[in-house]
């Protein structure tokens, strides 16, 4: 009997230790991010509160463990798999931490089968809700929700009588007896956006301690769509709350000055004002529980398992295609692992630094660019470089050169869709334009109008290296996966060049643009290689 228990419980946690060496690294960036980033700081109350409700529902979950479903399971597992070889071979860290989950449920349904799954509902969508969305997807919704911020807390500044103009995502306000403006940007942590995920987060959880019925996959389980609901609901309610927010603070401003901006009242507001969303939240969910009336099920109500000898053929069944799955987990490791310890190979290169200052008709002017040590830390660059040229003409044009040794921890370019509508500037206009060299070379380079409140620029960025160049983020993931199985290499870099423009001047200035990235492509193999 005791050599029968030791055997049934080493099982479960020598899968957990395969888990820990093939997601470790995953796991710990996971976990880095948490404590980094603030959208997602949320996350780290997320494992305690799964462990907590595994322990409030474990009778339940006893109960329903179901038959094995060992196909499907290893379906869920080789798809969990190639999500983290494409995620890793990519530097994509949302299909590796979702690859987890797959991980996770294909586990599941393996040795427990997809009602077990169903009762993990609620679990598996708080470790989803904790996992940070890709940087591009995240700005396609944070900065139209920092526009409607804006209007919506412009209409309540007036409201107040205070005079005040709003330009995109900033709002201009002329305080009383000064005579310089001041402007308010509604960022991400205004716009709601930052308290979004913490109050989807709270939805969740609000739809499960306020359940009648376990929450399941199912069109007729009502607690399912009001949380469902709940989580929706947290846009509108994020948007709404911090709009106020914006609304007080410039009220304030008008009245009091930059001194409505000191640091200390910011967060206390942002504190008061995600206060305000919980409790919005909360009504939402007394309203949608009326809406959406369960008759309280017990879990003797629920379709259990009808005597022991099921529970022991059950147990058997687990028992007998567990090996398989160790099996199975093991070999995934031991790919992993030699995966993770193929080491990118390092072509020789010129430092940038060394870029020529002339360029044909263009000359540098001014010293190189440095960026802040707060900026080099987001960027991650192996190499950049930071410089303006100026033409015969007086045109002149910001060249940024961002090179990447190796892109396979993660670190990877930082296109300008991600990095620009966060720090106040609108894209506009894109398109894609041809360029060809001397070399009979054709470049397809993407082109956008940027501005905010104080300039407008005209801009053209491009991937190179590795002897292509791309326009798209996604054909550039997609040869560096190729090229790092084929290669060993995932080397490479991102250009971008930006010339001031007024609407009348676009055609002779893009024109100077082309010209010089024209240059710039002849100069970059080496120290771009190809």
């Amino acid at each position: 009997m005791k050599s029968y228990r030791i055997s049934s419980h080493w099982r479960p946690l020598l899968i957990a230790f395969l888990l820990l060496i093939i997601y470790a690294e995953v796991l710990q960036r996971l976990f880095l991010n948490w404590l980094q980033d603030e959208n997602y700081s949320h996350g780290l109350i997320i494992a305690p509160l799964i462990i907590f409700i595994l322990y409030l529902d474990r009778n339940l979950l006893k109960q329903q463990l179901g038959y094995p479903t060992p196909i499907a399971g290893l379906l869920l597992i080789t798809t969990a798999f190639f999500l983290l070889l494409i995620g890793t071979l990519g530097a994509e860290l949302f299909i590796q931490r979702i690859s987890f989950v797959f991980m996770l449920s294909g586990i599941i349904v393996y040795s427990f089968g997809f009602r077990l799954l169903n009762l993990l509902t609620v679990p598996l969508t708080l470790l989803i809700f904790s996992i940070p969305i890709p940087q591009i997807i995240f700005n396609k919704i944070a900065f139209p929700l920092q526009i409607i911020a804006s209007q919506v807390a412009v209409w309540g500044i007036r409201f107040f009588g205070v005079p005040s103009i709003v330009k995109g995502n900033v709002i201009e306000i002329l305080p009383q007896g000064a005579i310089q403006i001041v402007q308010l940007e509604v960022v991400e942590a205004c716009s709601g956006i930052r308290s979004l995920m913490s109050l989807a987060t709270l939805a969740i959880i609000l739809a499960y301690f306020t359940k009648d019925q376990p929450i399941k996959i199912e069109l007729r389980n009502r607690d399912l769509w009001r949380m469902s609901l709940l989580i929706l609901l947290a846009i509108p309610t994020a948007v709404f709350t911090n709009s106020i927010r914006v609304m007080l603070t410039g009220v304030l401003t008008y009245s009091y000055g930059r001194q409505a901006l000191q640091t200390s009242y910011h967060q206390i507001s942002g504190l008061a004002v995600y206060l305000l969303a919980l409790i919005i939240l909360i009504g939402f969910n007394y309203l949608l529980k009326g809406l959406f009336k369960n008759n309280p099920i017990s879990e003797k109500q629920i379709d259990l398992p009808g005597n022991s000898t099921e529970m022991q053929a059950r147990t058997a069944s687990y028992h007998k295609s567990i090996n398989l799955l160790l099996i199975f987990l093991t070999l995934g490791a031991l790919i992993a692992k030699f995966i993770d310890a193929r080491s990118d190979v390092t072509p020789q290169r010129r430092q940038l630094q060394e870029f020529p200052r002339i360029l044909g008709n263009w000359k540098q002017i001014g010293s190189d660019i440095y960026f802040s040590p707060e900026i080099e830390k987001i960027l991650q660059a192996s190499d950049y470089l930071v410089r303006d040229y100026a033409s015969p003409d007086g045109k002149v044009v910001n060249l940024y050169i961002g090179y990447y040794n190796s892109q396979r921890t993660g670190v990877t370019y930082h296109s300008p869709q991600n990095c620009l509508p966060g720090t106040g500037w609108e894209l506009k206009n894109p398109s894609l334009i041809t360029i060809n060299t001397a070399s009979n070379r054709e470049a397809p380079v993407n082109f956008y109008v940027i501005q905010n409140t104080e300039s407008r620029e005209l801009m053209i960025y491009w991937y190179q290296g590795r002897g292509r160049i791309l326009s798209s983020e996604f054909q550039a993931k997609i040869y560096m996966i190729l090229d790092k199985v084929l290669k060993r290499r995932s080397d490479g870099a991102m250009i971008r060049i930006t010339i001031p423009s007024s609407e009348n001047e676009d055609v002779e200035n893009l024109r100077a643009l082309i010209d010089f990235s024209t240059q710039v492509i002849e100069t970059l193999p080496s120290f771009v290689p190809d």
